[in-house]
């Protein structure tokens, strides 16, 4: 069944997904960002090739098998590991993952369609874990 993480209070959401996926693929998963818009996902796709730390590289819209971190807008259903929603979405395909990270920011909007989402999630008997980010240790 998928794990079901909600990390509320974001400040930045390119900035934690960032933090995401280097942690994530380190750990050798496949990860699936589902971004807001095309200008969200090619700034994050930006920032993963030019990353200092961990040069991640990864694809948009044009999807391999090899491909180990792809960002997508509107596709959920080109891998099963780890998925991480950075928008304000519900995404369809969402339980074929194990891990599925949703990201919500403090503004009022944003967290509104989130209560929709978690409790969606859990009258479909999801188990889902709350974080907030500021105590978020190790990811």
């Amino acid at each position: 069944m998928t794990n079901i993480q909600f990390i509320f209070n974001v400040i930045d959401k390119k900035s934690l997904a960032l933090r995401l996926i280097t942690s994530l693929s380190k750990r050798k998963h496949s990860i699936l960002i589902f971004c807001e818009n095309s200008e969200f996902s090619a700034n994050l796709s930006r920032d993963l090739w030019l990353n200092e730390i961990s040069f991640t590289p990864n694809s948009e819209e044009i999807y391999s098998s090899f491909d180990r971190i792809f960002l997508t807008t509107h596709q959920a259903d080109l891998m099963d590991d780890v998925l991480v929603n950075c928008s304000s979405k519900q995404i369809e395909g969402f339980s074929r993952y194990l891990k599925f990270y949703e990201l919500v920011s403090s503004e009022e909007q944003d967290k509104n369609q989130a209560r929709e989402r978690y409790q969606f999630y859990r009258d479909c008997g999801f188990r889902i874990h709350a974080t907030d980010e500021s105590e978020l240790v190790n990811l």
